[in-house]
């Protein structure tokens, strides 16, 4: 005996009730569009018919009171007609807007859930009785947005389980690494003796790999405690003038080493002190400017400016470098990402400056952004309010949900 399969049966059953939009829109204009019509032209033959016995009387039975009263029959029909018809159109007028409506509501119904959807929320559905094409969407719409959901649920279970491991690994080694530093600094002082210039040379290059290595832990542990909330902010009155040509002081002679021209450009007309986190927003320039100096090839040109644009101060950091590609341009900000042309070019980074210079200027109310096109340079651009309200220490409260980085 072969078993019924519930849910096929729901289904025929659903199918066999179904009211198709074309079906609504054909029995709609069949009941208020032709039978009216049909009905007038009964009627106006029927006035039709009196009118002519009206202009072609038979004169043997003429009668003035049997003309009044056709008359008057003709006059009451026609009024008849007039009114049917008004009362025709007006019910069809206010059927096609019901149907309009059983069809645009179920539309912005379902524009209304994409738009939450791609806001990232969760456990958004449709629910929908039309017993039409639109329930039928809406079922495959559920769909979707459960996979989806699960998807969700699956990828933030393995970036917690990642995030977990970053911050382990990165506390693991950043004792070690220290404890090597040292050891290294006290032999290239020569505190334990003179060594060879080869032995010295060597000893140099080693310290230069484990300064990298310092500064890829640190880079993974900001990374870690932005994720976690646990980065603080102190602002306090700070030049920003200032904190940027200090910046890209830093960076000239990394610049000139590979032939790069890195100008400044102050504001025309000098910016008040602001509330600033000297430290962070350091941070956030020094990642920037590593991004434009490591993909601007030799003979090439970085400029960073500055300008006031109505209560915000304006940073631009324009470099004529590699670019970045059209497809990688949303995800340029995001943890670990790198565009697919530096990846070709096997540059050194981690793909983690971008984010963190993108939380810290969001955490002091700023905005950042790049246009850029591939082959023809890229400007980062980021603005940051003059008169910030914020004072003092201040604990980071990102959540994991608001993170989403080189060029």
């Amino acid at each position: 005996m072969t078993e019924t399969n519930p849910k096929l049966e729901r289904e025929k059953q659903h199918k066999s009730i179904r009211f198709p939009i074309s079906l609504k829109i054909i029995i709609t204009t069949a009941i208020f569009g032709v039978a009216p019509l049909i009905v007038a032209m009964v009627l106006s033959l029927l006035a039709q018919d009196i009118f002519v016995s009206l202009m072609f009387p038979n004169p043997v039975n003429f009668d003035p009171e049997a003309r009044v009263a056709a008359e008057s029959n003709f006059m009451n029909l026609l009024q008849l007609l007039i009114l049917f018809i008004f009362i025709t159109i007006s019910g069809l007028i206010l059927a096609l807007y019901l149907l309009s409506r059983s069809i645009s509501e179920p539309i912005l119904d379902f524009r209304a859930a994409f738009r939450e959807l791609v806001k990232g929320k969760r456990n958004v559905r449709v629910n929908l009785g039309t017993k039409d094409e639109f329930e039928d969407l809406a079922k495959h719409f559920n769909e979707m947005a459960e996979y989806i959901d699960k998807n969700r649920e699956k990828e933030e279970k393995i970036n917690d389980l990642k995030s977990e491991f970053i911050s382990i690994a990165a506390h693991q080694l950043r004792s070690p690494l220290s404890g090597i530093k040292w050891t290294f600094k006290t032999l290239l002082d020569g505190d334990l003796g003179v060594m060879t210039t080869e032995q010295k040379e060597s000893l140099e290059r080693a310290y230069s790999v484990n300064e990298r290595l310092i500064s890829l832990v640190a880079e993974l542990l900001d990374v870690s405690r932005i994720e976690e909330g646990k980065i603080g902010y102190n602002f306090n009155g700070t030049s920003l003038e200032r904190a940027v040509e200090e910046a890209v002081e830093e960076y000239k002679l990394i610049a000139q080493n590979k032939n790069i021209e890195l100008s400044f450009f102050k504001p025309q007309i000098a910016l008040p002190n602001m509330p600033l986190d000297e430290e962070r927003l350091g941070l956030a320039l020094n990642n920037l400017l590593a991004n434009a100096t490591n993909y601007t090839l030799s003979g090439g040109r970085v400029s960073v400016s500055i300008e006031r644009v109505n209560e915000e101060a304006k940073v631009t950091i324009k470099d004529t470098g590699v670019g970045i590609p059209k497809g990688d341009m949303n995800k340029i900000f995001s943890k670990f990402f790198r565009a697919s042309n530096v990846v070709r070019m096997q540059t050194p980074g981690t793909g983690l400056g971008l984010f963190i210079a993108r939380n810290i200027i969001e955490k002091h109310g700023g905005k950042i952004w790049v246009e850029s096109e591939e082959n023809k340079g890229s400007s980062f651009i980021f603005t940051l309010p003059i008169n910030n309200h914020k004072q003092g220490f201040v604990v980071d409260d990102l959540s994991a949900d608001d993170l989403v980085g080189e060029e």
